[in-house]
């Protein structure tokens, strides 16, 4: 019950509910499981996995997307 109650608070302005981010990365992380539940093989379980964690760390705000490209384009973190 407490669980439900804050997922309602969490769609109010009120301090009670869980935060955007959060919420985001539920949700995404649910439909990636799905889809791999329903869609992988392994053939593209990597890649599948690989996007995965991208978008769940992405959407939580510990990656940003300047960072992805650095890392995918191949370039030093170091400056």
């Amino acid at each position: 019950m407490r669980l439900l109650n804050k997922l309602l608070a969490s769609f109010e302005n009120s301090p009670g509910g869980f935060s955007a981010r959060k919420l985001t990365a539920f949700a995404f992380a649910a439909c990636a499981v799905y889809l791999q539940w329903k869609h992988a093989n392994a053939d593209n379980v990597p890649t599948l996995v690989l996007i995965d964690a991208a978008t769940a760390l992405l959407c939580l705000g510990i990656v940003t997307a300047a960072e992805l490209i650095k890392l995918r384009g191949g370039s030093d973190s170091k400056e």
